[in-house]
């Protein structure tokens, strides 16, 4: 997959966040409406179960559902980025004639990236606010994977916590506190990957071995973006 296919990605994806974000703003007036429509005609003897029903409805529609659909964008969100890394590490293997694929190295996939472009000889800027919450959003991705987005005991509990409350995308209303991301935090993860992705673009260009680098037409200043 090259980094113009990335990008095609990234803006399809935030298309689909763009619709789904629309679909849930409407979702409180419309179990309003069926909520009306349905205590009108439940008989009173049956009043207890149907607010016991309509409880458990609306925090499906108005939480929980929508907290699964921000997971799933951030997983794809990430699942393009590490496309666009292996796009170029495979890049850098071949113009260097390095002896095995990032791939085979061991760690997570930011520091196997890292080492493999330091050992490569790519200009590539690891300390910046990007890079930083490309990390986070990692520890993010493993709760949500490992742990079903449950913050009770899970191992990185304490930073990832700490994380979460800074960004407000944590959550009390379960038995177990599990991470509830927003709107807002899945824009910003689709923004930094656009941008990370774009400078990675902009580093394999400046490579000395860069002929032909990987979509060499997008760069940072195009912000991947359609």
């Amino acid at each position: 997959m090259r980094f113009v296919e990335v990008a095609y990605g990234l803006a399809e994806i935030e298309s689909y966040l763009n619709m789904a974000e629309d679909y849930l703003s409407r979702v409180p007036a419309n179990f309003e409406t069926w909520f009306d429509e349905q205590d009108k005609a439940i008989p009173p003897e049956d009043d207890d179960d149907f607010w016991d029903l309509a409880v458990q409805e609306h925090w499906q529609y108005t939480a929980r559902f929508p907290r699964i659909l921000r997971n799933s964008f951030v997983l794809l969100s990430l699942s393009l980025f590490e496309a666009g890394l292996d796009d170029a590490c495979e890049w850098l293997k071949r113009k260097q004639g390095l002896p095995i694929s990032w791939r085979e190295s061991k760690g997570s996939v930011l520091n196997r990236a890292k080492k493999y472009f330091k050992e490569a000889g790519l200009s590539m800027e690891f300390g910046d606010q990007t890079w930083q919450e490309m990390t986070n959003y990692y520890k993010v991705r493993n709760c949500i994977v490992h742990r079903n987005a449950s913050l009770a005991g899970y191992r990185s509990d304490s930073s990832l916590r700490d994380y979460a409350t800074q960004k407000d995308i944590v959550s009390n209303d379960t038995i177990n506190t599990e991470l509830a991301l927003t709107e807002q935090f899945c824009r910003e993860v689709v923004n930094n990957t656009q941008t990370l992705l774009g400078k990675l673009s902009d580093a394999c260009q400046s490579h000395p071995r860069a002929v032909q680098p990987p979509d060499a037409q997008v760069s940072s200043n195009q912000s991947l973006s359609l």
